[in-house]
């Protein structure tokens, strides 16, 4: 069996470090994602059904903070890519 080392990591609006595998924080990433979009369903209800102009201010910070999260996710892939290659 493969063993993973342990990192420490700082997963989003959660106020506590974990020791987590590597596949976890790839994972727990990757739920942020679908917690996120599912966040912004009501505001984009609001904004496109009620032309709620601060709905729209939300789902705007929203789609900049997937944007940033996508970034973070694809830099991780990248650098565990990059360091399984070197292997």
């Amino acid at each position: 069996m493969t063993k993973f080392p342990l990192k420490t990591a700082f997963l989003g609006g959660n106020w506590a470090f974990f020791t987590l595998k590597p596949i976890q924080i790839v994972m727990a990433r990757f739920d942020e994602v679908k917690n996120l979009v599912m966040s912004l369903e009501a505001d984009f209800e609001k904004f496109y059904e009620k032309n709620n102009q601060a709905a729209g201010t939300r789902v705007r910070k929203g789609m900049q903070d997937l944007k940033t999260l996508a970034q973070t996710i694809r830099s991780e892939v990248q650098d565990t890519k990059n360091n399984a290659e070197k292997a």
